[in-house]
């Protein structure tokens, strides 16, 4: 997918760095913009609500990051994460100003990759131990003049969340029994039911042999998401594969991935991608012919 943003026109200090996304290979996770920032002492003070999710890594440095009125001190070495509608505070220390990297993004499973990355309101600051998270964030920064930026900055994007995943998963493994066990065999009927209308918290449910309510606990708890937006957001990923590798209708591609009303799926696409089918399609193409 392509989106379309402006440049910056401005000369940008030498000590501040950044560039805009403008392709997207995947609707999953889509880069916003990234950067890096060598910070002066006399920073101001960053106060505001994001509408996307961010990961800023120091590099060197301290600062101070504030989120629902609780202040977290950042070291070099440490991840810290913003998430959407969340107004939070931050600034450098101005004995010892930060220096970081960032990536902004959003997208279909951005919150359920943040999510298993075990970063959430109440607990957005994390030391990695890693230097595959540094690297990343480091040769992100290197593709600012390749004509295929969008598809590296996505697979570092990838890449970062895979291996703090994996790095936290080590430190606090998730049984594959209990509660776990549970969404893990969740997931994997919603996958192989994706395209069934009749998919349902109930249907699941009774397959798990589990009562509903227990289970959208469960499932909001582990999966960071409701049941509802999940199947949804799982439904239109589908569709805009649908979209990028087939000539197939919309009412085709509806039934696809379990709408049985083409409108309906039409109304859910636009609210989710903020395009229709039909730009989305287009948008597509145009990219490809460049």
């Amino acid at each position: 997918m392509r989106r379309y943003r402006k440049q910056p026109t401005e000369a940008l200090p030498e000590n501040f760095f950044y560039y805009y996304v403008t392709d997207s290979e995947t609707p999953d996770i889509i880069v916003l913009e990234c950067g890096k920032e060598k910070c002066l002492p006399d920073k101001e003070v960053l106060s505001r609500c994001y509408n996307y999710y961010a990961l800023h890594c120091v590099h060197s440095g301290k600062g101070y990051y504030t989120l629902r009125n609780r202040t977290y001190p950042v070291t070099a070495g440490q991840i810290f994460c913003f998430f959407p509608g969340e107004h939070i505070v931050y600034y450098p220390d101005k004995d010892d100003p930060w220096e970081y990297s960032w990536v902004n993004f959003i997208g279909v499973n951005a919150k359920t990759l943040v999510t298993r990355a075990q970063f959430s309101v109440s607990s957005p600051v994390y030391a990695y131990q890693s230097p595959e998270i540094h690297a990343a964030f480091s040769r992100m920064m290197t593709k600012h003049s390749s004509a295929e930026r969008g598809l590296f900055s996505t697979a570092y994007t990838y890449e970062i969340l895979a291996c703090l995943i994996d790095e936290r998963q080590k430190e606090k493994p998730v049984s594959i029994h209990g509660t776990a066990g549970y969404v893990t065999e969740a997931l994997a009927y919603i996958n192989q039911h994706l395209s069934d209308p009749e998919l349902s918290l109930k249907t699941l449910a009774s397959s798990l042999n589990i009562s509903e309510s227990y289970l959208s606990r469960l499932f909001k708890a582990e999966v960071g998401t409701a049941f509802v937006k999940y199947v949804q957001r799982a439904r239109i990923s589908k569709a805009c594969y649908y979209l990028e590798h087939t000539d197939y209708l919309n009412k085709e591609i509806a039934f696809l991935v379990g709408f049985s009303d083409p409108l309906y799926f039409s109304s859910n696409f636009r609210r989710i991608t903020g395009l229709s089918t039909y730009e989305y399609r287009q948008i597509h193409l145009s990219s490809e012919k460049k």
